[in-house]
């Protein structure tokens, strides 16, 4: 089991290069030396209904000047290392919605670094518990292709977001064994799985007892602070740095190790393994112990090997010294260990300052610090009209990084001046109007204000060429609009209120063409109806009242089913299943002698009524004569009065057999 455990580890190739793996593929998919986002790892925590706000700061070490694109994914831990697998498109998590980004676009001049502001809101019916997003940014925009986005190189944060509340918390240790994936005698693997929903970093402590009960070495465990994603088990490898008690250097000796961590749930659980080191040094041991047995023996010869076995002695003795002597050279090497630490780091990713975070060991060092306090600020929008809109008057909302200090504005490329956030503008003309804003703090002045750019259109769309070809049962209406724009039709039996009309949504086939199909109308019935058209600006246009007429109904319902007779003496009983067409109103039975009725009014009338909704129908025709036949017809008419084809059956009543009695007194 141990030989399998072994020969697993070497095949992951080492825990320990993980984190850098995660961090490559996911956030060093462009050279590190060209362009850098940081932090790559952030933690959220905000409540329902609040608004998180912070920023990114995006580093271009290129010698031109970048155009920069930002999209979010969200992403789950699929993988035994917790390496994050984005959602598919259509089934990523709501947390998506809830990021707000202050533009989709970054222009970072060469060798600059540009903060990118964003804000997080998750509704009041958020889910509690973590979610996991990556704000991601290439210098392509994303092209759609059916279910996939195609993006160029992409640098990524990689986010949790968590909501308080009701949450599950739920963790264990699934597994505690040595580890062959790292120099040294104190390598262990941990296997910890989360069964909560919320993001989980163990903490506890790793201690070694000799063959003694109190332990001469204990470490914190996971001091990179790893995390593990909600439904998902993490292997975490931890390597003890401490050197070998002396006895164990010389002689085998067993230890025990015992793992100590505090499950999500506050419960501290531990779990131990015990195990005999031994190394090469040893062997040494054996030889030692060997010789001097031997030297024991000789001496037991007798007096007559004195002065041989007193020299033995001496050489014995110093042949002892230089053993135990290169004894603990040859064991040196085993007690070098190489220190391998769980907070490995990629630089130029993370910052100085940043805490270890999803699925990595980071722990600070080697990152690019944030910029100082005494570069000009950046500035940001997230909060703008809608483009386009039909409102004059808009209202802006800006922020700064870092936080503080005024603001100067500009309309349509006018001198900027003082305003604050939130500012309310009234813009005239339906025109491409303009919007920029700049920072201002310890006396810089932002050199790249941020700009937002919008159409005002008050005009409304014209609605023209409306044709309305009415059928029995529906209608279908064409005309022409602004393409792009969303057109319905409004439509109310006439005298009636058509504010309180049935709403039909319009196709756009080919562009500027709508079509409306209007199904479920009542036969020879006027209707009243209006056309609207409302274009992206969110202006709209109807059209005023006018009537069309549905078509007589003259189509006939389908025939009655399972149309049958049974004769009888002087009666006949007649069975069917009525038809299931919509408009199914009733059936009429009629009887002929001679021959078959012709239609619904060539003969005697047996059964004539309105039976809507009843599935089928029996009646029995009764006063006839035995052994003459008779012809009926079945005829289902709807509510227009048309009459179906009708279905036929023919029988003759019987009378029943005579039974001869005899009077002769005799039971025959």
């Amino acid at each position: 089991m141990l030989y399998k455990r072994q020969k697993k580890s070497r095949a992951f190739c080492g825990f320990l290069v993980l984190p850098i793996i995660v961090l490559v593929f996911f956030v060093l998919k462009t050279p590190v030396h060209a362009l850098a986002l940081s932090p790559a790892i952030k933690d959220i925590v905000v409540e329902r209904g609040q608004e998180y706000f912070d920023a990114l700061s995006i580093k271009n070490d290129s010698p031109q000047e970048k155009t920069l694109y930002v999209r979010v994914r969200s992403f789950s831990a699929t993988t035994e290392g917790g390496a994050p697998v984005l959602d598919p498109l259509g089934q990523e998590d709501e947390a998506v919605a809830w990021v707000n980004l202050s533009s989709k676009s970054i222009i970072v001049p060469a060798g600059a670094r540009k903060n990118f502001i964003f804000s997080v809101r998750p509704p009041q019916v958020a889910s509690t518990g973590s979610h996991f997003l990556g704000l991601f940014v290439s210098e392509e925009p994303p092209v759609a292709s059916g279910q996939q986005v195609k993006v160029a190189a992409e640098v990524g944060s990689l986010w949790s977001i968590t909501i308080p509340g009701e949450v599950i918390l739920s963790g264990r240790v699934d597994d505690f064994a040595m580890s062959s994936g790292a120099k040294g005698p104190f390598s262990f693997e941990t296997y910890l799985l989360n069964d909560g929903t919320i993001l989980w970093r163990p903490r506890g402590f790793v201690s070694i007892k000799g063959l003694f009960t109190v332990p001469f070495v204990s470490q914190e465990f996971n001091i990179g602070q790893r995390a593990v994603l909600p439904k998902t088990q993490q292997r975490f490898f931890e390597t003890v740095n401490d050197a070998l008690p002396l006895v164990a250097r010389i002689i085998p000796w067993r230890f025990r190790a015992t793992l100590e961590v505090e499950t999500p749930q506050g419960e501290r659980v531990s779990t131990s393994l015990q195990w005999w080191h031994f190394q090469k040094s040893h062997l040494i041991t054996v030889g030692v112990v060997v010789a001097l047995a031997a030297l024991w023996f000789i001496r037991r010869r007798g007096h007559r090997r004195k002065k041989f076995v007193e020299k033995t002695l001496k050489r014995g003795g110093a042949t002892l010294v230089i053993l135990l002597a290169l004894s603990a050279v040859v064991a040196a090497p085993a007690f070098a260990q190489t220190t391998v630490q769980s907070n490995t780091t990629v630089a130029g990713v993370v910052p100085d300052n940043q805490p270890g975070g999803i699925g990595d060991g980071t722990g600070g060092g080697g990152g690019t610090n944030p910029p100082p306090q005494a570069n000009p600020p950046d500035t940001a929008i997230f909060q703008v009209p809608p483009e386009p809109t039909n409102n004059p008057v808009t209202t802006f909302g800006f922020r700064s990084v870092p936080d503080g200090g005024t603001f100067e504005c500009s309309i349509d490329g006018a001198g900027y001046q003082m305003c604050t956030s939130p500012a309310t503008y009234n813009v005239v003309g339906n025109a491409r109007h303009s919007f920029g804003v700049r920072a201002i703090s310890n006396g810089l002045t932002d050199a790249s204000p941020a700009i937002f750019f919008w159409n005002l259109d008050t005009t409304a769309p014209t609605v023209n060429n409306v044709v309305v070809t009415p059928a029995e049962r529906s209608a279908t209406a064409v005309w022409n609009s602004e393409a792009g724009s969303t057109n319905v039709m409004v439509y109310v039996v006439q005298g009636g209120n058509i504010n309180n009309g049935t709403v039909v949504s319009a196709n756009q086939n080919p562009a500027g063409t709508f079509t409306a199909i209007v199904n479920d109308l009542t036969p020879n019935t006027t209707y009243s109806y209006s056309v609207r058209s409302t274009d992206t600006a969110g202006n709209t246009a109807q059209t005023p009242l006018t009537t069309f007429t549905t078509l007589q109904d003259v189509t006939p319902p389908a025939n009655p089913n399972n149309f049958t007779s049974t004769p009888g003496s002087r009666q006949i009983t007649l069975q069917w299943a009525n038809p299931v067409d919509a408009d199914f109103l009733g059936v009429r039975l009629i009887r002929q002698q001679g021959q078959f009725p012709a239609n619904q009014n060539d003969g005697v009338v047996i059964f004539s009524q309105d039976t809507p909704g009843v599935a089928n129908g029996s009646r029995a025709d009764t006063e006839l004569t035995n052994g003459t036949q008779y012809f009926y017809a079945l005829f289902a008419y709807d509510t227009a009065g048309n009459f179906s084809t009708g279905v036929l059956q023919s029988a003759t009543p019987v009378a029943p057999p005579v039974i001869a009695q005899c009077n002769d007194g005799i039971d025959n």
